[in-house]
């Protein structure tokens, strides 16, 4: 389940990732910890606002 997560998610989330990259996580330790947890969040809201 997490690798098509993240299949899609890489392929949808290209820009968000790079822009949440430096609002939300300046430490790269913190980014991989947040990352998971926000992908989840994050994939349906974009999937939907790219629909």
């Amino acid at each position: 389940m997490n690798k098509k997560k993240e299949k899609g998610s890489n392929l949808i989330v290209p820009e968000v990732n790079l822009i949440d990259n430096d609002h939300h996580w300046s430490s790269p330790s913190g980014k991989e910890e947040e990352e998971e947890e926000e992908e989840e969040e994050e994939c349906p809201a974009i999937i939907q606002s790219t629909i």
